[in-house]
């Protein structure tokens, strides 16, 4: 598709059109740079949209992080990871909704040229890290369920380390490439720029190709793939065990299996529930990308702008979907959490009374 950025000679724009050079800067800038891609309705409910899952997503990640950072209860190696994912949600509610929305809405880059490239690094380097901290979280609780061989508490915690530090460096580099190929492009006529944009400029139609399959494959299929085949086999582990339960020990032993089975099924429908909305949640906005880059004609410029918007927006629901899935529906986490509901609620009600006493006594006197 031709840019408007087309260069005219002014003696030939005077032949051409029957309007003055100052109209047409007038009528362009008024239709580039005050008008947005979507209609006021539409731009009100994005707005709301990621509004709500900035908010919500930052206050439960950072609740999360709290309950496990701050009570030794919770404060095990595995549950570090939980808090790594965190992290990455966080990230994304700062760093890839708020700027996403702007250029949803504004036609316009003004960030510069330099944050043209950090911010969708960053992007980039966050969804890779939730991705891969997602399918570490399913590998080590397939270990835990299926091998009972227990791991000493230093290695397992220098384990986690390991495999953090690994996530970060692997997302990082995939992520490097979004930092040579972005740039601004300045769009106009003659020396009147009408507006910028942020773009991609690949060497060739080949390699942006390749980079589109690598991360379609980092984003979704790996994740979703550790995800299904973790889920099954810890169900059929979980099937195979069941009979041998409490037959040849005593009483003590077999209600001691019966618990520990019983969390192990609870374990496995959490990752079931995982990995149906992580592939419900990231599957439309990595199909759309890839669709869009390989059919770039598949549907108009503004029904697939709009399709892109809502992919998007329902990938972001992850930051909000993560917290409650590995921290709510963990055993240990949410006692943690009602505890400090409780403690609130006790400090709330403490201070309630006190506030009433002493305007009783005020009275009094």
């Amino acid at each position: 598709m031709k840019e408007e950025s087309d260069l005219f000679n002014i003696s030939e724009a005077h032949n051409i059109f029957n309007f003055s050079l100052n109209q047409a800067r007038t009528i362009l800038e008024e239709h580039f740079v005050q008008g947005g891609f979507f209609g006021r309705a539409v731009e009100i409910t994005f707005v709301s949209c990621y509004t709500l899952l900035i908010t919500a997503g930052m206050c439960l990640n950072l609740l999360i992080s709290y309950v496990i950072i701050s009570n030794k209860a919770v404060y095990a190696s595995q549950n570090m990871l939980i808090v790594n994912l965190n992290i990455s949600d966080l990230a994304l509610c700062l760093f890839c909704m708020p700027f996403t929305l702007v250029q949803l809405i504004f036609r316009d880059w003004p960030l510069g040229d330099a944050l043209c490239k950090i911010i969708p690094f960053s992007q980039a380097s966050t969804i890779f890290v939730s991705a891969g901290t997602i399918s570490v979280i399913a590998i080590d609780r397939h270990q835990a369920i299926i091998n009972l061989i227990p791991v000493r508490r230093q290695f397992r915690k220098r384990r986690f380390l390991m495999y953090t530090f690994a996530i970060w460096m692997v997302s990082v580099l995939l992520s490097l490439p979004i930092c040579f190929t972005k740039r601004v492009e300045k769009v106009g006529f003659l020396n009147f720029v009408i507006y910028k944009k942020c773009i991609e400029e690949w060497p060739s139609n080949f390699s942006k190709l390749v980079y589109l399959i690598v991360t379609f494959v980092a984003q979704l299929v790996i994740p979703t793939t550790v995800l299904v085949v973790t889920h099954f086999r810890v169900k059929s582990h979980l099937g195979s065990v069941k009979p041998q339960t409490s037959a040849q020990e005593n009483e003590q032993n077999s209600e001691r299996n019966q618990r520990e089975l019983r969390r192990n099924l609870r374990a496995n429908r959490v990752l079931q529930n995982i990995c149906l909305v992580f592939t419900m949640s990231w599957s439309p906005w990595n199909v759309i990308n890839l669709l869009a880059d390989v059919y770039p004609n598949v549907m108009r410029p503004k029904d697939l702008y709009m399709t892109f918007a809502v992919c998007h927006l329902i990938a972001m629901t992850s930051a909000t979907s993560n917290p409650i899935l590995y921290g709510w529906l963990n055993t240990n986490i949410r006692r943690e959490l009602i505890r400090l509901v409780e403690k609130f609620s006790c400090l709330s009600i403490a201070n309630n009374v006190n506030r009433q006493d002493v305007r009783s006594n005020n009275a009094l006197e």
